[in-house]
């Protein structure tokens, strides 16, 4: 699986890559960009094969989650979910709210079902 962590969230480097460890280690591929960015094709660059992405409080766009065919989570790092592209969550997807136990949890999860 590939997941990907598309901008920084306040955490250093070495404790991302510290905790993503284990993720690697099951044989999963996770990729951080530690640099923000909102210009949709990169952001579509960022996201290209991935499974499952995490954002913080920038835009993930409409168009960008629609040309994510093979993205089954969305994770938003903090509150809110007004800046990514919910409005193309396709028939048999679902979403959800949790409360997060800690800033760097998920606030809410997108998943296909």
């Amino acid at each position: 699986m590939r997941i990907s962590l598309l901008e920084p969230i306040g955490v250093g480097e070495e404790i991302i890559q510290e905790l993503s460890e284990p993720i690697r280690r099951s044989g999963h591929e996770f990729i951080y960009y530690p640099e923000k960015t909102t210009d949709p094709d990169e952001l579509l660059r960022r996201s290209a094969g991935c499974e499952v992405v995490t954002i913080a409080n920038n835009p993930f766009p409409d168009r960008v989650v629609a040309a994510c065919d093979g993205l089954k989570m969305i994770n938003v790092a903090f509150t809110g979910i007004d800046m990514w592209g919910w409005r193309r969550a396709v028939p048999g997807t679902s979403w959800s709210a949790t409360r997060p136990t800690t800033p760097t949890k998920p606030w809410l999860s997108w998943s296909s079902a």
